[in-house]
Parts: structure tokens; C-alpha cells; sequence
């Protein structure tokens, strides 16, 4: 029984990774890659060129590196459309499940590779974005800025990442057609979670359960209590540790919702 159990995990394992492969190769062959790439140099090197311009560039490497990072939010809600919300309904709208699903391989283990595919594509544009953002920070303030704030800020927005992605999935996993899953799962964080949490600010209700709030903890690692981007959406500040917290709820309560609802769900 021991010797069949390994057997099966190392098959499941096994169709998680080739899945995922095709999946990150059909990403790459639609030039998805190349669409989020440019926005995660264009966005800070935009920033960064900005303050060059009109001169108000921060006066401390921590004002800097929270302000670039606000727009940390923009980048991930965007590649997490691109990468995650076709990744269900555009099987079923398409018919590519007619092929896949007949295959020995169970329904669990294709979705969970496009998921996978989807977090690391995300997650490859979230490292390009912080690693410009360190460049543009050295340029400006020197080597000696940098320190262990900025891999603790970076934990934080590839958790952000997960939960992102993982909404976005879920949608994806209950929406028949793929361009409203996009539109939809985009849409809900970049405005229908930020108006959420504006509403309950000016209520007096503190929005710590709302995700795109959560995401404001990923500059506190510089000294700033909030985001200060075109994001920010609440006079509210966050703790560090109860961001994590909604993030890592949202991450798994998502992504087991959208598996049980994609393995189930019908051809039409």
C-alpha cells in the first residue's frame, strides 16, 4: 500500500510539473511574458524618471522605496488578469477541455498546474519590478541603503501575489466566458475592493478583511504605515502580521474553493 501511495504522489507531482510547463510555454507563445515584463520596468523606471524631472526626489532611501512601491499593487493585479483569469473558463469556452480531460491525468492535477503556472508568471513580473526598484534605489542613495527591509517587503508581495492570483482563479473557475473572468477578476480588485475599503474608512469601520488593504503592509518595511500609490484606500494603517494573515486566508480559502469547482464543472 506504502509502495502504490508513492507511486500516485509521485504521478500527481509529475502532472503538476508537466502541466505547469505547458502552460508557462503557451503563456510565452501568446506574449504574455513580454506584456508584463515592460510593465514591471516601465512602472518604476516611470517613477524614478518622474522625481528626476520635476525635482522632488525623497530625501531618504525609505521615502523612496515606499513611494516606487505603491505601485507594486498596479503590476500584480494586472499580470494576475493576464495569467490567471483564462485560465478555467478559457478551457471550457474554447472546448480544450473536449481533449484534456479524457486523458488518464486527473481534472485536480490540470488545474492545479495552470494555477501554478499562473503564480510563478505572476510572481516572475513581482522580482523583475523589485529588482528595478533596487537599481533605482542604489542609482539614487547608494549601495549601502539597502538591507534586509527590502526581502521582508518582497516576502510580503509575493504572499499578496498568491492571494491575488488565487481570487483571480476563482473567478476564472466560475465564470463561463474568458473575457469576463478577466475583466471581472481585474476589476474587482483594481476598483470594486478599493471603493470597499474607501466606503468603510469614511463609516468609521476599520477594512482589514479587504485584500487590496492588506496590500498597503508591503511598505511598511520602509516607514510608511500605508501605501502612498495610486492604490491606497483607507485612512486605515494595517499590521504587518495581520496582513499576512488575510492574505494567506484569502490564498487558501480561493484556491480550494476554485479547485473543487473547476474539477466539477461541465462541458457545455
Amino acid at each position: 500500500m506504502g509502495a502504490l501511495a508513492n507511486t500516485r504522489e509521485r504521478s500527481a507531482i509529475s502532472s503538476i510539473v508537466i502541466n505547469t510547463s505547458f502552460e508557462l510555454k503557451k503563456h510565452l507563445r501568446r506574449n504574455r511574458f513580454l506584456i508584463t515584463m515592460i510593465l514591471a520596468v516601465v512602472l518604476p523606471a516611470l517613477y524614478f524618471t518622474v522625481l528626476v524631472i520635476f525635482g522632488e526626489m525623497p530625501d531618504t532611501y525609505g521615502q523612496f522605496m515606499s513611494g516606487i512601491l505603491g505601485f507594486i499593487n498596479i503590476l500584480v493585479i494586472v499580470s494576475a488578469a493576464i495569467f490567471a483569469g483564462d485560465a478555467v473558463s478559457g478551457e471550457f469556452e474554447s472546448k480544450n477541455a473536449l481533449l484534456s480531460f479524457p486523458t488518464p491525468q486527473r481534472r485536480s492535477m490540470i488545474f492545479a498546474g495552470k494555477y501554478t503556472a499562473a503564480v510563478l508568471a505572476t510572481s516572475l513580473s513581482v522580482v523583475i519590478y523589485y529588482m528595478a526598484c533596487a537599481l533605482a534605489g542604489v542609482m539614487q542613495y547608494g549601495s549601502s541603503a539597502l538591507g534586509t527591509d527590502i526581502l521582508q517587503s518582497f516576502g510580503v508581495a509575493m504572499l499578496y501575489t498568491l492571494s491575488v492570483v488565487s481570487v483571480v482563479f476563482l473567478v476564472s473557475s466560475c465564470i463561463k466566458r474568458s473575457m469576463s473572468s478577466t475583466i471581472i477578476g481585474f476589476f474587482s480588485f483594481f476598483m470594486v475592493m478599493p471603493m470597499i475599503a474607501g466606503v468603510l474608512s469614511i463609516a468609521g469601520i476599520d477594512p482589514y478583511f479587504v485584500l487590496t488593504h492588506a496590500a498597503d503592509a508591503i511598505g511598511d518595511f520602509f516607514g510608511s504605515s500605508q501605501a502612498v500609490g495610486p492604490m491606497a484606500n483607507s485612512s486605515y494603517a494595517i499590521s504587518t502580521s495581520m496582513a499576512i494573515a488575510v492574505m494567506a486566508v484569502y490564498s487558501v480559502i480561493s484556491v480550494s474553493l476554485s479547485m473543487v469547482i473547476a474539477s466539477r464543472k461541465r462541458m457545455e
